[in-house]
């Protein structure tokens, strides 16, 4: 994310997130992770590695390409669609106030 985001020198893109994470978390992570290329040798062939890509919940790149590429020609509607459906977590009330406060 550090490379991504031109070390944190891009414009709009000043600020670099960090998520931590149990290390037990990042296990079950890496084991479910896909690799976002075909090989032969570990997928054999690319239908097997495409289905492993859409079942792996450690790898959204190719989704959100496909997502970027649609909203980019105005066809926010399949978009939208494509978005992973997420729950909302309820927050603390104050939690995020800090985020919205100037400095």
């Amino acid at each position: 994310m550090m490379r991504r985001c031109g070390w944190g020198t891009k414009e709009g893109q000043e600020t670099v997130p960090a998520v931590e994470i149990s290390r037990e978390v990042f296990v079950w992570a890496l084991r479910k992770a896909c690799l976002s290329h075909h090989v032969p040798e570990l997928h054999g062939d690319p239908a097997t590695w495409k289905r492993q890509l859409r079942q792996a919940p450690a790898d959204v790149t190719p989704p959100a390409s496909e997502i970027h590429g649609l909203a980019r020609v105005g066809d926010t509607g399949r978009a939208t669609a494509l978005l992973p459906h997420g729950r909302p977590s309820p927050l603390e009330e104050g939690m995020t106030a800090h985020l919205f406060s100037l400095r």
